[in-house]
């Protein structure tokens, strides 16, 4: 019988050992699959024959604009606020700075790389934008796939929240302060996307599953192809049914910047091409389509000054040179130091918390 025992006893902790391993081993799984990247988008599959506008930023470390802004703007967040020292022992101060300045490089590169897009296309309604923001994290992949589960989870037993099941995906609408508004999104893989309504998240779904023929996906009026090889920030809008006063409407709408009518129906389109610097900054080249060489002249002073009024209103100070190249009205545009500007408004949106630490 104690033989019997013993054997019982040797029996249960092999098998406790067995299961320790097995738990260890299963969540070590688990955390490696938890941290291993997704599939980074390739925007232009959501582009279709009715696309009226189309932006992508492209942000990979081997472009050298990319990282050498990066590298800036962790430089700029790795700074502790001023006067922190003063209330910190030395010592104390400096293993903070330490720890902070390795966490905040391991959290920006964290997010490298990423793909932003944005698309639009005409509404049910005469006048009617449909807009589509799909922002691409190839890192957080298998994280913001159990984050769409825990989210579903959750969502699905609210009853103010509307969940739309699509070919397989879970469409969210969440009601906004205004009655009318809701906020539709949806989660794919490391991809987010934000849609005017239901019917546009079915569309993005629908190409992500079956990509259009690239033969029958327009291209913008040609505008699209101009901005090749001007860097990780490209765009493209056409104005066949005046978009673009639509959006510069909403662009412009809490800032003192005039929306004239006449100037915007006017252009045939506009394209965008440049991206960041490896000095903190941002550079882009726009190019605004007109009629003809006389409206680019008669036009060039009041669209400078729309520009400069709304690009100041939202706290920057560019450097903008325009001139006009025929029927068009080239914008060359430098954001300086952008990198800074970026790092003020994450600790304006701390409230002024100062030094923040992450054990």
């Amino acid at each position: 019988m104690a033989m019997t025992g013993k054997k019982a006893l040797i029996g249960c902790a092999i098998g406790c050992g067995g299961l320790i391993v097995f738990s260890i081993a299963v969540i070590a799984a688990f955390s490696i699959w938890l941290n291993s990247p997704g599939e980074l988008l390739e925007p232009q599959t959501l582009l279709g024959s009715d696309t009226k506008g189309y932006v992508e930023f492209t942000m990979k470390l081997d472009d050298p604009g990319t990282e050498g802004f990066v590298r800036r703007l962790i430089t700029a967040m790795q700074t502790l606020p001023p006067g922190a020292e003063d209330e910190i022992p030395p010592w104390l101060f400096n293993w903070i700075a330490k720890k902070q300045a390795e966490e905040t490089e391991r959290d920006i590169l964290e997010l490298f790389p990423m793909v932003a897009a944005w698309t639009v296309q005409p509404g049910r309604d005469e006048g009617e934008d449909l807009h589509l923001v799909t922002v691409s994290i190839e890192r957080l992949g298998h994280r913001m796939m159990l984050g769409d589960w825990i989210v579903g989870l959750v969502f699905g037993r609210i009853d103010e929240i509307r969940v739309d099941r699509y070919r397989n995906e879970k469409i969210y609408q969440l009601p906004l302060k205004d009655e009318n508004e809701k906020l539709t999104f949806f989660l794919r893989g490391a991809d987010l996307f934000f849609t005017s309504d239901v019917d546009t998240a079915h569309t993005a779904v629908d190409r992500l599953l079956v990509p259009p023929d690239p033969d029958g996906v327009g291209n913008l009026d040609g505008l699209f192809e101009e901005t090749a090889g001007g860097g990780p920030l490209r765009g493209a809008v056409s104005n066949d049914r005046g978009e673009l006063l639509r959006l510069w409407q909403a662009l412009s709408a809490h800032t003192d910047a005039p929306a004239d009518a006449e100037l915007w129906n006017a252009l045939r389109g506009v394209t965008l091409a440049g991206g960041p610097r490896d000095d903190g900054s941002l550079a882009t080249t726009l190019r605004f389509h007109g009629p003809d060489a006389a409206w680019a002249q008669e036009h060039l002073p009041g669209l400078t000054m729309a520009l400069q009024q709304a690009l100041a209103t939202i706290r920057l100070t560019p450097e903008l040179q325009a001139r006009p190249v025929g029927d068009t009205i080239e914008v060359d545009l430098k954001i300086p130091d952008l990198a800074g500007l970026m790092t003020g408004w994450i600790h304006d949106a701390q409230d002024g918390s100062g030094v923040r630490i992450d054990l």
